[in-house]
């Protein structure tokens, strides 16, 4: 659908362009209509070989007919899940060595001990 959307839309653009031409104008006016005819005309034709490529396929990357759910936004579903997943993460699988450190930073966090020294300014 994408696609078919980008070929609507530069076949538009290329006939309203070409009609600017064909009016004339400035020399720098009618630079700068060519050049924008001609992306209008290498996007139309990527987007046609890309239909083509794609042919008559409907089914996703893989392979559903239609979405699981039908979701405008599916960061509804996926933030949350992703917040989630870090959590348990997080919980299940500790970092050894912060809790090796542990013991080291509460003894210099409550004696001051290993404190570098005060620096007059």
């Amino acid at each position: 659908a994408t696609q078919q959307a980008i070929i609507e839309t530069s076949t538009r653009t290329i006939a309203e362009l070409t009609a600017a031409l064909a009016t004339g104008g400035a020399a720098a006016a009618q630079a700068d209509q060519q050049q924008a005819l001609e992306l209008a005309r290498r996007s139309n034709a990527l987007a046609a070989s890309e239909l083509a490529r794609l042919g008559r396929q409907t089914t996703s990357l893989v392979g559903l007919e239609k979405p699981w759910f039908e979701l405008r936004n599916p960061g509804l579903i996926s933030i949350p899940l992703g917040f989630l997943a870090v959590i348990l993460g997080s919980l299940c699988y500790r970092d050894q060595r912060a809790e090796a450190m542990w013991a080291e930073l509460h003894v210099r966090s409550t004696t001051g001990i290993g404190r570098p020294a005060a620096i007059v300014h």
